[in-house]
C-alpha cells in the first residue's frame, strides 16, 4: 500500500513562466512524484509524491 505526501519547497531563482515549466517537466519525471506545481509568485513548488518510491 503507497501513502502519498505533499512537501512545499522554496524555489530561489526563478525570473519566468520558462523555469516554472522547466521546474514542473525535470520534477515530473522522479519516479514516484504524483504531482508538480509550481508558483512564481510564490516561489515556491508543491510536489506529492508516493512514500515507497
Amino acid at each position: 500500500m503507497s501513502s502519498n505526501t505533499e512537501k512545499v519547497f522554496s524555489v530561489n531563482g526563478m525570473t519566468c513562466q520558462s523555469c516554472v515549466k522547466n521546474i514542473e517537466r525535470n520534477v515530473g519525471k522522479i519516479d514516484g512524484v504524483k504531482t508538480i506545481k509550481v508558483s512564481l509568485d510564490e516561489k515556491e513548488a508543491r510536489v506529492e509524491f508516493d512514500n515507497s518510491k
